[in-house]
């Protein structure tokens, strides 16, 4: 999924999320055309990231 779509799920910020990678907590690949590809693994990540800025 895209980051607009990522962003979108879990009602963030895309900003938000290139500020997660500018920091390396969150890792997407990219494709060919260098677009990143949010995967089920930076779901986890961000799951976990929301859980501890929430505490």
């Amino acid at each position: 999924m895209q980051i607009k779509d990522f962003a979108n799920k879990y009602s963030i910020q895309a900003d938000t999320i290139r500020y997660y990678e500018k920091e390396n907590i969150l890792r997407p690949k990219r494709r060919e055309n260098g677009y990143r590809e949010y995967d089920e693994e930076c779901e986890k990540q961000l799951q976990l990231i929301m859980v501890l800025v929430l505490q």
